[in-house]
């Protein structure tokens, strides 16, 4: 801001305060409150601010900078002027008004705001459960390097052998979208050295990858998140040194890819004693803590739909809590990302088949699929690990492609009702 702002007279109840100065010559916003006056008592007061017509040696024109007048009493937190022993406040795990609020800060405020009934609190269907990943797919390339029949050209210590290179990203090798790297061979190489080499450029030139030798000449390179995938090219330049007059029968291929995969979906982890983690049971027994030092109560509520819930529906234990016509009923979460992959292939007709490897889907999901111009929802029928068909469509349509992105819908809705029973029920419902 440029240098500004003149002079504020003050009065508080017609009592003249001190002279409020508005001038400042700063560039970066700044802290401007002005205290006019302290120990005024509660109650209602008139303040009067008016611009002076006499200015310091710094002050110019007679405009003055005013955002706000705040009147303030220092006092300690006060006791609720009414009770409400029959009333209190929903709390939810799920949510930042719960998990991120330390429990005694959360009861605290309750009662702060005379709440003293029985407390709702939800445990939620993200936080408070153990998950583990179902399907899902981390895509993997295996490179290999050979010395071939006549070998390599050695080269001499100057570095002028053979030299092999690997590019993570762009459209081809040698474009400037990729990262390019390489090795030098030398007289004391071997393809292994070569191949440690490149596992050790990996590591330090990269985050979205790792690799490890797996062979001789041959490492692994594979995707750290299933579903950031990058392209990969390979380039090879035959040297000039020691052997250089042979032609050189080195090379160094690619096999498999390091696209993106599919994340699969997070389920409660079935196989777990306590389906309950150390974080939520830790602050609910806090929470508890509270709530019975002040002699209340509260109900714990846990959800029957879970977010992707196993789709164990067994004597051994149900998971999801299921329609009438043995649909599960699924959480809608709003989050358009859950399952997020990529289709693989497509086959069929009526239904369509969609090959996409550790989908991790379970029959009666939605998937959203979408290419750069087209969507549609369908409710699915999962043949195994890697297929599903589109069964039902829901919204939208159009015939899916290779590479198109896909995800569970949870956010559209659509149930009938059968009305040839005394008392309808579900008859078909997909979330």
């Amino acid at each position: 801001m440029r240098p500004a702002g003149g002079e504020l007279t003050t009065t508080l109840d017609g009592l003249a305060q001190p002279t409020i100065d508005t001038y400042a010559d700063a560039t970066s916003p700044i802290s401007t409150r002005r205290l006019i006056a302290s120990g005024v008592a509660p109650g209602t007061h008139v303040v009067i601010l008016t611009v002076s017509s006499s200015h310091n040696s710094l002050s110019t024109g007679t405009s003055c900078h005013f955002d706000y007048l705040r009147a303030a009493v220092l006092t300690d937190v006060q006791s609720p002027a009414t009770p409400y022993p029959n009333v209190n406040c929903a709390c939810d795990f799920d949510t930042a008004q719960t998990y991120a609020i330390p429990p005694a800060r959360a009861f605290w405020i309750l009662s702060k705001a005379g709440f003293a009934g029985d407390i709702d609190f939800y445990s939620g269907v993200f936080f408070a459960l153990k998950r583990a990943r179902s399907g899902g797919s981390f895509h993997q390339a295996t490179v290999t390097i050979s010395a071939g029949s006549s070998g390599f050209n050695l080269g001499s210590l100057f570095g002028d052998g053979d030299a092999m290179f690997l590019q993570v990203g762009g459209n081809s090798y040698g474009d400037s979208l990729g990262t390019a790297f390489g090795a030098a061979v030398y007289p004391t190489d071997t393809v292994d050295t070569l191949a440690q080499r490149f596992v050790n450029a990996i590591s330090t030139l990269f985050v979205g990858i790792s690799a490890a030798k797996t062979g001789t000449g041959q490492l692994t390179i594979t995707t750290l998140s299933p579903v950031a995938g990058f392209t990969l090219f390979t380039g090879y330049a035959a040297g000039t040194g020691a052997n250089g007059a042979n032609p050189s029968t080195g090379s160094i291929t690619v096999s498999g890819d390091i696209k993106a995969g599919n994340e699969g979906v997070w389920q409660v982890d079935a196989s777990q004693s306590q389906p309950l983690n150390r974080a939520f049971t830790d602050y609910l027994a806090d929470f508890c803590a509270q709530v019975q030092a002040a002699g209340q109560t509260m109900t714990v509520a846990f959800s029957q739909e879970l977010l992707a819930p196993p789709d164990v529906n067994t004597t051994a234990g149900a998971w999801a809590q299921r329609f009438a016509n043995g649909n599960q009923v699924l959480t809608d979460t709003g989050f358009g990302s859950w399952g997020a992959g990529f289709v693989e292939a497509v086959s069929g007709s009526s239904p369509i088949t969609i090959q996409q490897t550790g989908h991790g889907y379970i029959t009666g999901n939605t998937v959203h699929i979408s290419s750069s111009t087209q969507s549609g929802v369908w409710a699915i029928t999962v043949t195994d690990a890697n297929h599903y068909h589109l069964t039902t469509l829901i919204s939208g349509g159009y015939t899916p492609g290779v590479g198109d992105a896909t995800f569970i819908d949870l956010q559209t809705t659509q149930c009938t009702f059968n009305p040839s029973t005394v008392t309808p029920y579900m008859a078909s419902c997909y979330v």
